[in-house]
C-alpha cells in the first residue's frame, strides 16, 4: 500500500494540482515571512546584500559605491532598532 495524496481542493469548479498547491504555500509563507519582518531586519538584509555586491565588485569606484549604500543601509537599520525598542 502506497501513501496517497489527499484529494485536490477544488475551487469554483477548478481542482488545484500538487504543484499549484505546493506553490500557492510556498507564497504564503514567503508572505507571512515578508509581513513578520520589521524593518530593522530588511535595513540589515539591504546591507549584507550591498557588502555581497561589494565583494564582487571589480572597479574600485563601483566597491566604494557598494560599501557606502551598504553603511547607509546600516545607519538605518541601527535608528529602526532604536525606535522599535521605544515602542516596546
Amino acid at each position: 500500500m502506497g501513501i496517497e495524496n489527499p484529494p485536490a481542493p477544488r475551487l469554483a469548479g477548478f481542482s488545484l494540482g500538487p504543484s499549484l498547491r505546493l506553490f500557492l504555500g510556498t507564497f504564503g509563507l514567503l508572505l507571512h515571512l515578508v509581513l513578520m519582518e520589521n524593518d530593522a531586519d530588511r535595513y540589515l538584509r539591504q546591507a549584507k546584500a550591498c557588502l555581497d555586491e561589494a565583494q564582487k565588485a571589480t572597479r574600485v569606484a563601483d566597491k566604494e559605491a557598494w560599501l557606502n549604500l551598504s553603511e547607509e543601509w546600516m545607519v538605518m537599520a541601527e535608528k529602526a532598532q532604536r525606535e522599535s525598542s521605544y515602542e516596546h
